[in-house]
């Protein structure tokens, strides 16, 4: 069951490769209810998850996935994991019609390429949110994406960008970031991914539906999001 490393609290992994998170806790019930041991592989990128689960490395996948082809099934959404578009304090572009046609930032590891692509942004892609966020402060981009606990992960981390210490020091309050809220900003949907597999596709499908109706999808989203996000 391949998860990625670093996409906490969906799934991330210690030092000694050990994973864990609400992918995790979803495997591992799937594998109960499916009476096989669950195996974690912990995976760098949605692009290396992919490709060993169409090398038959690891028999499903977890996280949020681009529309595939034909050989990819994908179930029904575990969760909905909000997406957050946001800009700098200074910046003129304040709604999802006044950024058509410009720049927005995205992290290369993100799935919201086709969200961005249907509210007609232009992609600019980036391997880290500090370097979109320096983007955004050299005015390359005009907005930038993330995941909601992307966006409350790095703002912990970095209180500058929440509010400024000092409010009459320009500099600051310009570089203060703010939300761009819109219903066209969906969430992305968390799934389970198999290659060339109907027969198991179904069983998870099945199993999943079970999860949902007894609550233990419900108790897992409580425990890593604070609350549920298992409905859109």
């Amino acid at each position: 069951m391949g998860v990625l490393k670093d996409d906490a609290p969906l799934s991330s992994a210690y030092s000694n490769n050990q994973a864990h998170g609400a992918n995790v806790a979803v495997a591992a019930q799937l594998a109960k209810d499916l009476d096989q041991k669950a195996k974690i592989v912990p995976c760098k990128n949605k692009k290396q998850q992919l490709k060993q689960l169409r090398n038959g490395k690891i028999d499903i996948a977890l996280g949020s996935f681009s529309p595939q082809t034909a050989n990819y099934k994908l179930s029904t959404p575990i969760f909905y994991v909000e997406n957050i578009l946001f800009r700098r304090a200074d910046g003129t572009k304040k709604s999802v019609q006044k950024l058509a046609d410009h720049k927005v930032g995205m992290l290369k590891n993100g799935t919201q390429s086709s969200l961005l692509k249907e509210l007609q942004f232009k992609r600019k892609r980036y391997s880290s949110i500090s370097a979109m966020v320096t983007a955004l402060q050299n005015k390359k981009i005009k907005a930038a994406i993330l995941t909601g606990p992307e966006y409350t992960s790095y703002l912990q981390k970095h209180p500058e960008y929440t509010q400024a210490k000092d409010h009459t020091d320009q500099q600051q309050t310009q570089q203060v970031l703010k939300r761009i809220k819109d219903s066209q900003i969906t969430a992305q949907e968390v799934s389970v991914a198999t290659y060339h597999s109907k027969k198991l596709a179904k069983k998870i499908n099945k199993d999943l539906k079970k999860m949902s109706k007894d609550g233990r999808l419900n108790k897992i989203s409580l425990k890593y999001f604070g609350k549920d996000i298992t409905q859109q």
